[in-house]
């Protein structure tokens, strides 16, 4: 109990931490500069394989939003309604991202319970869920190297009982 108090506390002074910080210094530029004119950003998503071995990517065009948290929050709802062309989808449909932020070059997820409770229950499934997460962040912000996956505000050790995913995942492992 301690431990999870704890955990609670750090990623609670983070969060603050991040909105002075973004407060006296200006929000960093992660997502690209919109201009007026602009409305939409083109995005890259990643979809399972028919064949569940691979991750397919896929173009699409999101809604642009004002900063770098509100594009991370499109970019799951686009992620999570699954793909249009050819690929299988990764993430429950039931899940919902419930909060969003960046902190030092690390995207953090805190998604419903939904994301354990619907998941597939393989190995493969739960690999293919994480590396699409990963990879769909981290490709599309510049300056994003990691993503780090929360379930109702608490850090887990795994979604599917399979693999650990207690550190920052990195798209170089998630492939």
């Amino acid at each position: 109990m301690k431990k999870f108090v704890v955990i609670v506390i750090v990623i609670a002074c983070v969060i603050a931490a991040w909105q002075i910080w973004r407060r006296l210094a200006g929000e960093a530029e992660v997502a690209p500069a919109l201009d007026s004119s602009q409305t939409t950003r083109t995005v890259t998503l990643y979809f399972g394989s028919r064949d569940g071995k691979s991750l397919v990517p896929e173009s699409r065009e999101i809604r642009a939003r004002e900063d770098a948290v509100g594009d991370l929050r499109g970019l799951i709802e686009a992620l999570t309604s699954g793909p249009r062309e050819s690929g299988v989808p990764t993430l429950p449909s039931a899940a919902r991202l419930l909060g969003a932020f960046i902190a030092d070059g690390t995207a953090y997820l805190d998604f419903s319970r939904e994301i354990v409770d619907n998941s597939t229950g393989s190995t493969a499934g739960e690999y293919i869920m994480i590396a699409s997460l990963v990879n769909t962040v981290c490709s599309n912000f510049t300056g994003l190297e990691a993503v780090r996956i929360l379930v109702e505000g608490e850090e887990v050790d795994t979604l599917g009982g399979h693999l650990l995913i207690s550190r920052p995942l990195r798209p170089g492992d998630w492939r």
